[in-house]
């Protein structure tokens, strides 16, 4: 069986890890399930695509072995756990991950409604993961609800996984790996002074988490614009925060509202000064939110991480972004001409990983029977 993104299933890679299905894809990896045969364990494999000029492929390898080495140091429960890296015999390089059989959290937040203490409790345990990595010199940069998976544990219990450390940045980093002047991540999600393309440190990953909280609750984006990448990236740094509708039947008081305003500061010294003390607060609140169902949903859940669901493509120069379903590209003579503009010189790139569904799956199959079906009525020809 042949698949769209040249890897056979059933290959071997590294003589080790047997290729099974595909699992994700985005622009520059993709995520396959395969069994590590000498342990007999699932894994995720994560194959990136290396630049083919000699300079691209020397700043891929640095920014390879500082994500996998960064990774596998990395010891949380609520952590994916790495257990190897190497280089396929196509070229490309892979890391070996712990497979978790979950959902996305971008998943769980479209059924409404849901309980204000089970969003809460996940919301925990990515603080406390990135509590961890932050203790540890490490920031992930792009936190957003599709890069959190969620899965019941033996005991019955959920619990979240942070994946793709990808864009990681280490604190006190080599600027030329991690790459600063290029804005990393999802729109969504960027702080003001990513999208400045300033420099940012862990108060980066405490803003993405307030975008988290208040989409969890309200079902929707505090800063939207008109939906393309250029306008919600101006609404972080001039919109105000919308009010949060809390209901005090559902549990959660009205001054829990102060907590996302505060993670969500446009200022980073305004806002929490680290995770630690982000997680004190959202234990107090947690204590003392009722575990019921809403008894009506806030609202029509809007999709979110569009990015998700798309590729990054270049503009007809072949050099910047054009982001996201509206094809949207940010010109230096409109962001120049703003108060706080958006630095000119920075490119967004789009970070993410299409989950392969199994509708597309049995599309795939459907149409390679197809193809393949033609092929050999045409070789009898």
């Amino acid at each position: 069986m042949r698949t769209n993104r040249t890897i056979d299933v059933d290959t071997l890679i590294d003589g080790r890890f047997r290729i099974e299905r595909l699992i994700a894809h985005g622009g520059q990896a993709s995520v396959w399930l395969a069994r590590h045969e000498p342990l007999q364990r699932e894994v995720a494999l994560k194959i990136l695509r290396s630049p083919t000029t000699p300079k691209g492929s020397d700043t891929f390898l640095q920014r390879f072995l500082l994500e996998a080495r960064t990774m596998a140091a990395l010891d949380h429960p609520h952590i994916v756990t790495v257990y190897d890296y190497g280089r396929a015999p196509s070229g490309d390089y892979y890391i070996a991950m712990e497979y978790v059989e979950g959902r996305r959290f971008s998943s769980i937040l479209r059924e409404r409604p849901i309980r204000p203490a089970r969003t809460l409790r996940l919301l925990h345990q990515v603080c406390s993961a990135l509590n961890y990595a932050h203790n540890c010199g490490v920031i992930h940069r792009d936190i957003k609800n599709a890069n959190l998976l969620v899965r019941t544990d033996h005991n019955g219990h959920e619990e979240v996984k942070i994946i793709d450390f990808g864009i990681l940045k280490l604190i006190d980093g080599n600027p030329l790996i991690t790459q600063e002047g290029v804005v990393l991540g999802s729109p969504h999600f960027l702080s003001p002074e990513q999208i400045r393309g300033e420099t940012f440190d862990h108060r980066a990953d405490i803003y993405a988490v307030g975008i988290l909280i208040y989409s969890a609750i309200m079902g929707d984006f505090p800063f939207k614009g008109d939906g393309s990448a250029r306008s919600i990236m101006l609404a972080h740094l001039h919109d105000s925060i919308p009010p949060l509708a809390m209901r005090p039947e559902y549990g959660i008081a009205a001054s829990f509202e102060d907590v996302v305003r505060r993670c969500l500061a446009k200022d980073p010294n305004q806002r929490y000064p680290n995770m630690s003390a982000l997680m004190q607060d959202l234990a107090a609140y947690l204590d003392n939110t009722l575990d019921a169902e809403y008894h009506e949903p806030l609202m029509d859940y809007l999709p979110l991480d569009t990015t998700t669901d798309s590729q990054p493509t270049l503009d007809d120069k072949g050099t910047g972004p054009v982001l996201n379903r509206s094809n949207a590209h940010i010109p230096a003579s409109a962001l120049t001409s703003l108060p706080n503009p958006i630095n000119p010189s920075v490119r967004v790139e789009v970070t993410s990983e299409e989950p392969v569904n199994g509708r597309r799956m049995l599309l795939l199959a459907s149409w390679t029977f197809i193809l393949t079906m033609l092929a050999l009525m045409l070789t009898r020809l």
